[in-house]
């Protein structure tokens, strides 16, 4: 799974791939505040981003409506949650931000 971050905003893709998590940015410093317009999460340092579950939840479409992806996202969670990857209120999953081309 990818959070995509770009001028035009936050996007969640690859929302099957559960083995991987990642924060792409093309907008550079930009980054917190397009996160937080988004209601997705905010920068937490110069290399990570806590990116809000619910909204995750929310993005993923019709993912959301599957139970085999719902369960397999708690297992994610739990797993990323086994690293200290993931807030001890379970609202924010941290992940490495990754630059990507601007758009």
């Amino acid at each position: 799974m990818r959070v995509v971050v770009t001028h035009e905003g936050v996007a969640i893709e690859d929302v099957g791939d559960l083995k991987r998590f990642s924060i792409e940015s093309s907008v550079g410093e930009s980054l917190d505040d397009q996160l937080r317009a988004a209601r997705a999460g905010h920068r937490t340092d110069s290399d990570h981003a806590a990116i809000e579950i619910a909204y995750i939840r929310h993005a993923v479409g019709d993912a959301r409506d599957d139970a085999e992806w719902r369960s397999a996202f708690e297992r994610m969670i739990d797993y990323a949650s086994t690293k200290g990857w993931v807030t001890d209120d379970r609202r924010t999953v941290i992940g490495h931000i990754e630059a990507i081309g601007a758009s």
